[in-house]
């Protein structure tokens, strides 16, 4: 499952970052505290998946799936790549991953 840690890891910085970026940038307090909310939230669950806590992965699964929604209705409501179309391709890519991981540990559970 180290690729899964890996992925959170990445994804949860760019998450906070990006919320930063919103603020500084556009002066979005909403941006801010939705990337470091949703980014304290992923960091807890990863913490939890480093730990060996099967049910930290299904967390993050449904937490980003969440933040996966959010980034189509945004790209979808503004048609701009960026932020949320880039945003939507990298939570979909992570989703794949999570998912495909999950899947192992259920095989090799059986």
């Amino acid at each position: 499952m180290k690729r899964s840690y890996i992925t959170l890891i990445i994804y949860t910085l760019l998450l906070i970052s990006g919320g930063i970026v919103g603020f500084v940038k556009a002066g979005s307090i909403p941006s801010l505290a939705a990337g470091c909310g949703f980014g304290a939230i992923l960091s807890l669950l990863t913490y939890q998946v480093i730990k060996g806590k099967v049910w930290a992965n299904y967390g993050a699964f449904f937490v980003i799936l969440f933040l996966d929604g959010f980034f189509w209705w945004r790209y979808y409501k503004t048609e701009a790549f960026m932020p949320a179309g880039l945003m939507l391709l990298i939570s979909s890519v992570v989703l794949f991953i999570l998912y495909t991981d999950l899947k192992k540990q259920l095989t090799n559970v059986s």
